[in-house]
């Protein structure tokens, strides 16, 4: 995904702010793609 396009994704401009905003702490603290991708995702199921 672009990362213009991810705040549109979900319908949702805060639930996609999250959801990359997780992404991004989890990923700068080198936590492996599959938890940063899962988080994320559960994340913006959540909110």
């Amino acid at each position: 995904m672009t990362f213009p396009s991810i705040f549109y994704s979900t319908g949702n401009l805060y639930s996609s702010l999250a959801g990359t905003l997780t992404a991004l702490i989890m990923a700068y603290f080198e936590k492996g793609l599959m938890k940063v991708a899962v988080s994320a995702v559960l994340v913006v199921a959540v909110y």
